[in-house]
């Protein structure tokens, strides 16, 4: 479309406002710092925030800025175990022994979870295979299951 008027825009530089008053002036949600509790909270919605804080929001020991550091996930992940439940290793256990993992001797069996890159057995579910392990950690209500199902539960030392 044509324009009947000269753009302003040209005759404006330098002008600090370009004709629109105040700094703040020809500005909508951008100009005023956002929407929200939480935005310009430094700036000019400070004595907002006073009040909150003061009325006990988000709690009465809160207050603006960043606190303490966080770790990364990689670090947090250090600590991380890797476990199966009793059911999982009843399951498994055969093809366990088709790849080598474990042995079966009669009518039980026998698997080092060191091995397979498991630290703990945890007691979900229920097992009917004589399995003798070994393993970092145990729960007691796995060792329990598995010693009812007629197997045991060594606790391999680190």
């Amino acid at each position: 479309m044509t324009r009947n008027f000269s753009k302003d825009t040209r005759t404006r530089r330098g002008l600090r406002t370009h004709g629109y008053g105040r700094v703040t002036g020809h500005g909508r949600y951008g100009g005023h710092g956002g929407k929200g509790k939480t935005t310009g909270r430094f700036k000019h919605k400070k004595t907002f925030m006073w009040k909150q804080k003061a009325l006990g929001w988000p709690d009465p020991d809160w207050r603006p800025g960043k606190d303490g550091f966080q770790r990364p996930q990689k670090v947090q992940r250090l600590a991380e175990v890797n476990a199966i439940n009793v059911r999982d290793l009843d399951v498994t256990v055969d093809k366990w022994v088709e790849k080598g993992v474990a042995q079966k001797k009669g009518s039980s069996y026998v698997v080092n979870l060191g091995d397979i890159d498991v630290q703990k057995i945890l007691g979900t579910g229920k097992i009917s295979k004589k399995v003798e392990v070994t393993v970092d950690k145990a729960s007691a209500r796995a060792v329990e299951k598995i010693q009812k199902a007629g197997g045991k539960v060594i606790l391999a030392e680190k």
